[in-house]
């Protein structure tokens, strides 16, 4: 369980570290791919509700620190986001190659929704809704084009790590 953790964490500093140093530079209309986002899926599609739900639990507050927005608003999004892909994929095929494309564009709009919601409410968020749209629309599709790498990236590295974490208790 200690390995399969520190993988997770290596994978999601990793993963922000790519997102805000050079992922940021080759934003789209505004849109910038989300590999965190993707990490937290790929989680609660394979592994279930709740590791979604930690996984995109700490993904979020790990996001709230290096962008400096308000603690916890991306962490509540990706939390309740890992977690519904975890409920919801218990009754999906996992094998169909549509899956990651489906989740992926799904996921980035309820994110979004969640943090967009929690952000005009609070003020954090002053774009237009109409410019939110259109950049939650750019970012799902680009998350959707990066989802089958990620997520046949996770698959593998998780059935590396299985193995070897059940070996070290």
């Amino acid at each position: 369980m200690g390995l399969r953790i520190a993988v997770y964490a290596g994978l999601m500093v990793v993963a922000d570290a790519l997102h805000t140093t050079w992922l940021v530079r080759v934003a789209l209309g505004g849109a910038v791919l989300d590999p965190l986002l993707l990490l937290v899926l790929a989680a609660g599609v394979y592994r279930g509700p709740e590791a979604g739900a930690v996984l995109g639990l700490c993904a979020g507050f790990l996001q709230d620190l290096m962008g400096g927005l308000s603690l916890g608003i991306f962490a509540l999004a990706r939390l309740v986001v890992g977690f519904l892909v975890g409920v919801v994929s218990t009754s999906l095929y996992l094998e169909a190659a549509l899956v990651p494309l489906a989740v992926a564009f799904a996921g980035t709009w309820a994110q979004q929704a969640m943090w967009a919601g929690v952000g005009w409410t609070t003020g954090v968020l002053t774009v237009s809704p109409g410019d939110w749209a259109v950049r939650t629309a750019v970012q799902a599709v680009m998350n959707a084009a990066a989802a089958p790498g990620v997520f046949w990236m996770f698959r593998r590295l998780d059935a590396w790590v299985t193995p070897l974490s059940r070996r070290a208790r």
